[in-house]
């Protein structure tokens, strides 16, 4: 009887953990930018890259947009999140985006401050994006752009960055020291002591989070340390509680 019971509560399991967001990373990742997939980070060539329009920024009451390209010649991407990172405080977001009205497949979303990241409203395939990332009034140091690219639930890269964005002028001897999170439990602790200054409803564009968490296997990236997780712990239990009460 066993052997048939705890097959049926295993399958149960996974197939509630694959529940995610198709329309946008959540704001419960803003910290790591980690999908939560069930799965790591790809250690092999990044095929993804991030270009900067202009590697200078200066601080001041107008700001000049700078554009910024995630794009790949051949490896085509569904889910993404970006956010422009101090290279200072390696945790904490720098300046807001703006995209053009004409987007559909991306929009902004609120992570420390309104506008602070970049993620996807759909799992259409996705080669070039370009939007505007919009310098700080004040000076905040040198900066990056940092991305997780998702081709697959599976398959993702954490590790896609720009070069260094300087504020006022080019320094060759600043280096990014800044890392990822290599793993799915060093990003869960950092997602866990979220700063408290982080914003926990986005703006515009999280109002359109599909609660229906389609079960499919391309979602983009997920949210499983949410409402995906406390609802297959739940299911678990009761499914477990319903085993053991026809094995009695």
């Amino acid at each position: 009887m066993w052997q048939v019971c705890f097959p049926l509560l295993l399958t149960s399991l996974l197939v509630t953990s694959s529940r995610g967001y198709p329309t946008g990373a959540p704001t419960e990742v803003c910290s790591s930018m980690f999908p939560h997939h069930g799965a790591e980070p790809q250690t092999s060539a990044v095929p993804y890259s991030i270009t900067v329009e202009s590697s200078i920024y200066t601080p001041g009451s107008t700001q000049t947009p700078i554009k910024v390209t995630v794009m790949s010649e051949d490896t085509a991407f569904k889910g993404l999140i970006v956010q422009a990172r101090s290279l200072s405080d390696c945790n904490k977001t720098v300046g807001t985006f703006q995209l053009d009205q004409s987007e559909r497949d991306l929009k902004l979303v609120t992570c420390r401050q309104a506008n602070d990241g970049v993620t996807h409203t759909n799992k259409n395939v996705k080669t070039t994006k370009s939007f505007m990332w919009i310098p700080p009034a004040t000076g905040m140091g040198h900066v990056y752009i940092r991305a997780t690219v998702v081709q697959a639930t599976e398959a993702f890269w954490n590790t896609v960055q720009s070069e260094i964005i300087f504020q006022g002028s080019n320094d060759a001897t600043t280096k990014n020291t800044c890392k990822p999170p290599p793993t799915m439990e060093n990003a869960a602790i950092l997602d866990a002591n979220l700063p408290s200054d982080n914003g926990n409803t986005g703006d515009q564009s999280n109002e359109n989070h599909d609660n229906s968490h389609e079960n499919d296997d391309d979602n983009g990236i997920t949210d499983d340390g949410n409402t995906g997780a406390s609802f297959s712990f739940s299911h678990a239990v009761m499914t477990l509680l319903f085993l053991v009460a026809v094995w009695f």
